[in-house]
């Protein structure tokens, strides 16, 4: 096929991926809960079986108090940001022979540490976010 009949490269069709952004960010909720997003991507998360891939495609939002996974209407995962207690960003296998910068969320549920990743176009961007968060929880705690 040669260049112009169908190839769609994201890295080079800038327009077309920001139009697509563009649509994406008008039809995301502005609250959920009653609680302002702060931010919003398209993510893919890891359901953390060893044994075989489980990484379920959706959107991660991130209000206040909480992470939330969403898939269309379902909502699949929701994390108190309160109870994380290591926020990382490590490069792991996505896809066979492919790494990608991913962030790790660990936090302790009823005694059992649970770990879940999330593939994000930047990660670091959602790590220094949620890491301010709970930074300002703390100190209005103190108060």
């Amino acid at each position: 096929m040669s260049e112009g009949q169908g190839l769609f490269n994201p890295g080079r069709d800038n327009k077309i991926r920001s139009a697509m952004e563009m649509h994406r960010d008008l039809k995301a909720p502005k609250e959920i809960y009653k609680e302002k997003v702060l931010l919003h991507e398209q993510a893919a998360y890891d359901a953390g079986n060893p044994a075989r891939s489980t990484w379920k495609m959706g959107r991660l939002f991130l209000t206040r108090n909480k992470l939330s996974f969403f898939q269309g209407q379902n909502r699949i995962l929701e994390i108190s940001v309160d109870s994380l207690s290591k926020i990382t960003v490590v490069d792991r296998n996505w896809i066979p022979a492919k790494k990608v910068e991913q962030l790790r969320l660990t936090r302790e549920e009823d005694g059992i540490k649970r770990i879940s990743h999330f593939s994000l176009r930047n990660a670091v961007q959602w790590k220094g976010a949620i890491e301010n968060l709970k930074k300002e929880t703390k100190e209005e705690e103190k108060w």
